[in-house]
This record gives structure tokens, sequence and C-alpha cells, in this order.
């Protein structure tokens, strides 16, 4: 296990006081297999950084799983505080580094704590928010009071800094993924964009973080967690071309988190219902963010569910492994009715 110690002695880590525990292992069927999806509370796994972890924002670089949530006032601290929780290994049983403070100036209200809806990595190393180095800079979504508003922002985890920050931001986004073209000038992010209460995916040029692009498609009600994966990755889960993955929270009483699964142009290609339920059953409650480690092909579940709030993980099995992967439409519980 590599060294708390020694990961604190970088520029803006800090090491915090608690570590996930485990709460539940649950059986699921994921894409035709039945799966284990192990459960760990880490409501407090940033202490005394943050207050409480509540998971908004999740993504994986260079083995290591970080995860964003919310945050108060530099006068009145709360939820993550402007720190993102890194996660060595996706140990999600060890203590995480605390990595920040991360704040942004909002105008006359002065300096607050950056407290990521979504995070990304643009690992093209050009364009909005690239970087040098093993260390991965961040690129975050916010909303801010007045007079800053909505923010696009990247955050410098080898520094804990922030820059090129975008008030004002045009897209009221739950969550955000980099999704790499053939070449730089076709790279994008995806947005979930909630403006107007009309849940969409949207694309901007990941040249300027700015520059809006077609392809905009309809999403349910309650889609709050996003994930990208190449065409090469998507042979775990019976695809063969790019894909987002996008987690739908419940929205009525009864219903259950989704795990949908689309083309880049919009095809629903399958919809699997998960184990729902409030922490204290040992289930997933709200499931606002998703991440992948490629290596081990584990696919992670942030559940924002306030003083319990958790993370899911389970192993996707290779097709032709312990099972096949199916690719029809799984019904566990009542299934969310149709809009």
């Amino acid at each position: 296990m590599k060294s708390i110690v020694s990961l604190c002695a970088l520029a803006g880590l800090a090491a915090s006081a608690s570590a996930g525990t485990l709460n539940n292992t649950v059986n699921a069927t994921l894409f035709g297999a039945n799966r284990s999806i192990s459960i760990y509370r880490v409501a407090s796994d940033l202490q005394p950084s943050g207050p409480r972890l509540e998971p908004e924002g999740m993504t994986w670089y260079n083995g290591d799983l970080y995860v964003s949530g919310d945050a108060g006032s530099l006068a009145s601290p709360s939820e993550s505080n402007g720190y993102i929780a890194r996660y060595i290994g996706g140990n999600l049983a060890s203590t995480p580094v605390a990595v920040g403070q991360f704040t942004v100036v909002n105008g006359t209200a002065g300096a607050r704590p950056v407290g990521p809806e979504g995070i990304t990595v643009n690992t093209r190393g050009v364009g909005y928010g690239a970087f040098a180095g093993m260390q991965p800079t961040l690129v975050a979504v916010d909303g801010f009071a007045s007079p800053t508003g909505r923010i696009l922002t990247s955050l410098d985890t080898a520094t804990a800094t922030t820059s090129n920050t975008i008030g004002n931001y045009p897209i009221n986004s739950d969550d955000i993924a980099f999704v790499p073209g053939s070449s730089a000038a076709s790279d994008r992010f995806a947005f979930i964009d909630g403006t107007g209460g009309a849940n969409q995916i949207r694309f901007v040029s990941a040249a300027d973080g700015t520059t809006a692009l077609p392809g905009t498609f309809n999403l349910p009600n309650q889609s709050k967690g996003l994930l990208f994966l190449p065409a090469s990755e998507a042979f775990w889960f019976g695809q063969s071309q790019d894909l987002l993955l996008v987690a739908v929270s419940p929205e009525f009483a009864g219903d259950s988190n989704l795990l949908n699964v689309y083309s880049l142009t919009g095809t629903l290609l399958s919809s699997t219902a998960l184990p729902t339920g409030n922490a204290a059953s040992g289930l997933l409650q709200n499931i606002e963010a998703l991440a992948w480690d490629p290596s081990t092909q584990r696919l992670f579940f942030g559940d924002e569910n306030g003083v319990s709030s958790q993370i899911g993980v389970v192993v996707i099995p290779a097709p032709g492994a312990a099972a096949v992967l199916g690719l029809g439409v799984l019904a566990m519980g009542r299934r969310r009715r149709s809009r």
C-alpha cells in the first residue's frame, strides 16, 4: 500500500482521518450476469478537511478514484468543503487523501470552496483542462450564487489551485465527461444539462470549453451521473462502439436507480435497474456519479444520500467468462414510469 505520509508531502494534499466501511454486499443481475456490488459508507472519509463526503462527481485517472461533493462557504464549512477525495488504487476500505482546498472568487461575495457536481479529466494534453505530469487537472462543473453563477473550472490536483474559471456558464450541469475524438479538434465535453427542468446530453468543444456542438439528445428525469467509455472498453458491456453511461436516480417512491447505456448519438442500448433503498437497508439510494477502472473492470456508483453517503463497486464480467453479457432491458422491482 502506498504511504499516506509520502503522499501528503505533495503540494495540496492532506491526510484524512477515516476510511470507508463496508456496509453491505448485494447481488444484482448486471448485463446478463449475476454480480456482487460491495457498498461502502464514506460520509466521514474526508474528515477533518471536509465535514461530510456526499459523492456528486467521480472520475478515474492513473490508477486512482477521485470523488467530489458539494461545499458550503469558508465561514460555514459543509460537506466536502472544497476538497476532493482521492482513493489510491480505488481502495474504498483505505483512508483516502484529501486534495485541496479548492476555492474560486465569487465576485464581490469573495472566495468560496468549489463543490463540483461533476468532474472529468481531459486526457488529450491540449485544450481546456490540459495538464502535464502524473497528477491530473480535473475539469469541474459547479453552481455558485450570483454574481458568478454556474461555473466550469480547472482543478490542479498537484498544486490545489483553480484556473480558467468560466462564470455564468450556460449549462446547468449535473455531471460532465470528456469524450475524445479522432484528433484534438474533435474532442468534446458531454454534459447532463438540466436547464429548464428537461434533462439532456449536450456537447461542448474541449478546445475552449465554451463552443456549443450539435448532437443534443434527451434523457429521463433525474439523470445525474455520466461516464464515457471508448469502444475498446465497451466490450465489457456487450457493445463495440463508444458509449455514454447515465445513472438515473429514483424520481418517485418505489422507483429504482437505473443504469442506462447510450450510443453517442442518443440511442438507448440497454437499461438496468439496480437494487435501491436507503443505507440502513444496505442498498444504494440516489446514484449521482459513475466511474470506471479499465484495468480491473470495476464500475463505481456514487450514492449521494446525506449522512449515510455511500460508494458501490462491482466488477463487470468479461463476455463468455462466467456468463454471457445480455443486452436486454432488465426489470428489478418497480420500473420508472415512462414519460
